[in-house]
């Protein structure tokens, strides 16, 4: 055996295990798709569509027509852009960058560990466990941001406890690595924020100086291009999903002040609320805070640089929950497992702790396993029901958004639609498109920030731009009397999908917003019906006209 395959074979046999996950469950998600490769998410295509527009016709937009501050990721809307001006236009270009990343985040993780003294076999146990943990496979088809984001944030943690338990002077390199954990994704601003106050504590100003300079600027530079065509101070993505606009430009009696303290006292409670579905987040937060407590009880100062990352990674995992989301198909804090992880691994490099744990294990085993197992089931589960899903949910974006972008291409190419799930139909066609929820259209974010976003409001918007159809979900226009859909437009048919594990609803309706549209969206819902997957149920009166004729 070589050299060097048996002194790195942990990462080696970690990539390659890897390799082949991701062509079984590529071979059982086509096995599902008709052939045709699909991500997990309709959210992928929406970075896919911009990345198109702005490669292609140099429109950052999720179409060609108009500019549009929809993507939260500017790094990676920006990275899929530049792919696509190098090498084409290619929908597997998301997956092959996150083979790319997950490959980047097991040799980032050891790389820095590969010099504890760590075992061989340990070493590999830990990217093998990173690996299933993320989950990375699942990352990997969810052809967005947050491999990237899980690298990103690695490297600016370590970099900033070897910053901060140092008098090197290494500014410039941490500004830049604050400024792409930022720009990569929303969430960063968590990590950057509490590095940045602990360089303040170590009275380090010029460093907390230059790494804010860093961070804001290219954010204030984006928010003021989005200002200029009419968009919010932060990207639609966040200010809608995280439900931060609605109601803050209301004209009830209450001060802007008193609306902000009030909105962001909601946005606490709902967040903390969400914390328990995150039981592997706690399972991480408390191994961490254990560890530094350990130490700390050891005669480890605070500014010590494994201590620094523990605080690093338990205040970054506490403040997420607060703030962003949770879950969607394991995405949103796969960062905060990835960096866990590895803050926990890098605990051990400590020669005294390694003892220690092993003198307690051989001391008292039965309960101590016990605890680890019941730590770590949460990880461990996340990993399995993520390679047990995926698959099917490729199926349920075929079936659900991949067809409406396949109607949508071929009826109505060049039209003006609206819908709540815009991805796949932005990618896929060429389309005027009305965002209903808000992320693609700032005059539907602007009626939610005013409070006055109702069926007249959504019934003239849609008439301004000249909408022709609707495809939505009518369970989201439901909620309550003001968010229902105009009374003007009319059904006239639905697709159901069964086993759904991933997109929001089972069932999505298609409506003619005029009387004119009425019979066409008819007739090419009767024509598009022999095209549909046998598994997809259709209801409406189209079918029982095609079922008379």
């Amino acid at each position: 055996m070589p050299d060097f395959v048996r002194h790195h074979w942990p990462i080696l046999l970690s990539i390659t295990l890897l390799i082949f996950l991701v062509a079984g469950l590529l071979i059982a998600s086509t096995s599902r798709t008709q052939g045709h490769f699909v991500y997990v998410l309709d959210d992928p295509y929406i970075h896919m569509a911009m990345a198109k527009n702005f490669s292609e016709f140099g429109v950052w937009g999720v179409t060609r027509y108009e500019f549009t501050s929809a993507t939260s990721s500017i790094l990676w809307t920006f990275l899929l852009s530049a792919t696509y001006f190098l090498f084409g236009n290619s929908e597997t270009a998301p997956l092959v960058l996150n083979v790319i990343f997950g490959i980047l985040i097991l040799f980032s993780i050891y790389v820095l560990l590969n010099q504890s003294g760590l075992s061989k076999t340990s070493l590999f146990l830990i990217l093998l466990g990173t690996a299933f943990s993320i989950p990375l496979p699942a990352l990997i088809f969810g052809g967005m941001e947050h491999g990237l984001q899980s690298l990103m944030t690695i490297l600016f943690l370590f970099a900033s406890a070897r910053e901060l338990a140092s008098e090197l002077n290494r500014t410039m390199l941490l500004g830049l690595l604050a400024s792409l954990t930022t720009l990569v994704r929303f969430e960063g601003f968590f990590l950057v924020g509490l590095v940045i106050l602990l360089l303040l504590l170590r009275r380090r100003f010029s460093a907390a100086i230059t790494i804010l300079i860093w961070t804001i600027l290219p954010y204030v530079a984006y928010q003021l291009t989005a200002v200029h065509y009419g968009w919010f101070w932060l990207p639609n993505s966040i200010l809608v999903r995280a439900n931060i606009i609605q109601g803050i430009m209301s004209t009830s009696g209450d001060p802007l002040w008193l609306r902000l303290v009030h909105k962001v006292f909601g946005i606490l409670r709902e967040g903390y609320q969400h914390s328990a579905e995150a039981p592997h987040l706690l399972s991480i937060t408390a191994v961490v805070t254990a560890l530094f407590i350990y130490r700390h009880r050891k005669g480890a100062p605070l500014w010590d640089e494994t201590q620094i990352m523990n605080l690093l990674c338990g205040m970054s995992t506490i403040c997420h929950p607060a703030f962003a989301h949770i879950g969607q198909f394991y995405r949103y804090e796969a960062y905060l497992v990835a960096t866990g992880l590895f803050v926990i691994a890098y605990n051990f490099k400590d020669p005294q702790l390694r003892q220690a744990v092993s003198r307690t294990f051989q001391e008292s085993a039965i309960p101590k396993y016990a605890m680890v197992c019941l730590l770590a089931l949460p990880l461990l589960w996340r990993g399995a029901e993520s390679l047990n899903l995926l698959p099917q949910a490729t199926k349920n974006i075929y079936e659900q958004q991949y067809q409406m972008a396949s109607f949508i291409r071929r009826f109505y190419q060049e039209g003006s639609i609206a819908a709540n799930d815009i991805g796949a139909i932005n990618y896929y066609a060429d389309v005027h498109c009305l965002d209903l929820v808000g992320i693609a259209s700032s005059e539907v974010a602007r009626k939610k920030s005013e409070g006055t976003y109702d069926q007249t409001a959504i019934h003239e918007i849609a008439q301004s731009k000249g909408v022709q159809i609707a495809i939505v979900y009518d369970h989201w226009f439901n909620r309550d009397s003001t968010s229902r859909l105009p009374p003007q437009w009319e059904r006239i048919g639905r697709w159901a999908i069964t086993n759904n594990v991933v997109v929001s609803g089972d069932t999505v309706s298609f409506y003619a917003v005029n009387d004119s549209e009425r019979d066409k969206l008819e007739e090419h819902l009767r024509t598009f019906s022999d095209e549909l997957p046998t598994d997809v149920i259709e209801l409406g009166q189209y079918v029982l006209q095609r079922t008379r004729n």
